[in-house]
């Protein structure tokens, strides 16, 4: 683990909370673009997560305003793809907030600090797995009735 001092953790928490903003952006955009009704709930559930997540990091520190200051292409997405398209692109850009998790939480920050994002980090990890789950069936992703609301918030 690398010591990180004061000012460079809140760097940290500062660009956690903008991908978390990012996500929630690109999640609801997803929401509003899918067509299955279980896979729109999943995304605006995971939108939800996400904001909630940049407000508990605003909380320790940081900015959370709900508007991304990251102007990223890695969320844009067009009203014109498939539910399974929507659901692989979703993935993709998941992994790169996970690997910026994993990459904070080898930093050795406060104890505060790393049980946030550790806490965080794990339920991402759930939801993404979730997703995963979804895109290894055999079919596209409708008629889901075995993957609740409930079980997407695990």
């Amino acid at each position: 683990m690398t010591a990180v001092s004061g000012e460079e953790t809140l760097q940290m928490v500062q660009r956690l909370i903008q991908s978390c903003e990012e996500a929630h952006q690109g999640f609801q955009l997803a929401a509003e673009a899918a067509e299955d009704a279980i896979l729109k709930r999943l995304f605006s559930i995971y939108a939800q997560q996400r904001s909630r997540f940049a407000q508990e990091l605003g909380e320790y520190g940081g900015s959370a305003d709900g508007e991304s200051h990251v102007q990223s292409t890695d969320w844009i997405l067009t009203s014109n793809k498939t539910d399974r398209e929507l659901l692989g692109f979703c993935l993709d850009a998941d992994q790169q907030s996970l690997n910026l998790y994993r990459e904070a939480m080898q930093k050795r920050c406060s104890r505060k600090a790393h049980f946030l994002i550790s806490a965080q980090f794990a339920l991402m990890q759930r939801s993404h797995e979730r997703m995963r789950e979804l895109w290894n069936e055999d079919s596209k992703p409708t008629g889901r009735a075995c993957v609740t609301t409930e079980r997407a918030m695990l």
